[in-house]
């Protein structure tokens, strides 16, 4: 009888405790307070230039609408395939990651959902132990009494670690691929979901044979897969530098936001696909290579020309003929270039 009281006085004494633990950590984080990267956008919202934020992070606003489709599938079928079923906690992974611990005598799993990853992104903390998970737990639960489950993915896009300072999906789609994420190849997919459990050690950039092994694994465990699917996703090359962010209209996005630098989004008039095809044309001038295209496409356009006044004497003249096959060979050998050919037998046939 006693030693049942005294366990009953101890349970409710851990309780209490427990209560007042969490009463003290207050509410969660919810992220309204972070700094994201001033965005500039063209008449239609697309990106013109970001900036990074004060820290100098690269930190931009992602939805899941905003997200190739199949990269959600994978990341929650890879990290938390309740996701849409627990309320924070995923209890039968938190018993997996316990049991491979007691069996292993190692960390295997930390049995961490999309919310708890959330939670510690939110309150990030170096330790690992027993009364950090518990905070994660408890977090976790919290966030998903006030959150949407959109708006806890929504998190995760934004905050996720991809190495160096790039943060969230877009920033490290447009670092490593060069391209916002809403289209993605498999296997930029599965080296996107594989990086933010270790963004440093398999950083593709540094060290690209980590990134590849990473990207694997999430692809091995993969279902409804053929194998064909699979080694092409192993087959498609893991970046091994970084893409400069966008710059477009660098000098009136600068100028947009010296006028209001408070703004974290700034619209301006400007089309970006056209914008891209003049700074394209800007760049071409500046090397000659623009020059030297526009001289390749009035060659092709008066050979175009010549062969129809060409096929038409040909027909009658064999001495043109013979003059023609000539000149085809002296640019085979390389003696003249199609541009003077061209000019020969367009005086030959006048």
């Amino acid at each position: 009888m006693r030693a049942t009281a005294s366990l009953l006085i101890a349970a409710v004494l851990l309780v209490t405790a427990l209560a007042a633990w969490i009463i003290s950590l207050g509410p969660p984080p919810l992220g309204q307070g972070l700094a994201f990267s001033t965005l500039v956008l063209d008449r239609e919202g697309r990106l013109l230039r970001p900036f990074a934020t004060p820290e100098g992070r690269w930190r931009l606003p992602a939805r899941p609408d905003g997200v190739d489709p199949r990269y959600l599938d994978v990341l929650l079928a890879y990290e938390d395939k309740r996701f849409y079923a627990h309320h924070g906690v995923d209890l039968l992974a938190l018993l997996r990651a316990f049991g491979q611990f007691a069996r292993d005598g190692r960390i295997v799993s930390g049995g961490s959902t999309i919310t708890m990853q959330v939670a510690r992104l939110l309150e990030p903390r170096s330790e690992r132990s027993v009364l950090a998970k518990l905070r994660q737990i408890v977090r976790a639960v919290q966030l998903e009494r006030v959150l949407s489950k959109d708006e806890v993915l929504a998190l995760y896009l934004d905050l996720a670690p991809f190495g160096g300072n790039l943060e969230g999906i877009r920033a490290a789609s447009l670092a490593y691929f060069g391209r916002e994420p809403r289209r993605l190849t498999l296997g930029e997919t599965a080296l996107l979901v594989a990086l933010p459990q270790s963004p440093e050690a398999r950083r593709p950039d540094r060290i690209p044979v980590q990134a590849r092994e990473a990207r694997d694994r999430v692809l091995d465990r993969l279902v409804g897969l053929s194998a064909g699917e699979v080694a092409r996703a192993k087959s498609e090359p893991v970046p091994t530098a970084r893409v400069a962010m966008p710059m477009l209209a660098p000098h009136a996005a600068e100028a947009a936001v010296a006028d209001a630098p408070a703004a974290a989004l700034h619209r301006l008039t400007i089309d970006a696909l056209w914008q891209k095809i003049m700074d394209h044309r800007t760049a071409m001038n500046a090397s000659g290579e623009f020059e030297s295209r526009r001289r390749e496409q009035q060659v092709k356009w008066m050979w175009s020309m010549l062969e129809q006044r060409m096929m038409a004497r040909l027909r009658a003249d064999a001495t043109i003929r013979a003059k023609v096959k000539k000149t085809e060979a002296e640019v085979a050998d390389g003696r003249i270039t199609p541009a003077v050919a061209a000019e020969q037998i367009a005086e030959m046939l006048r």
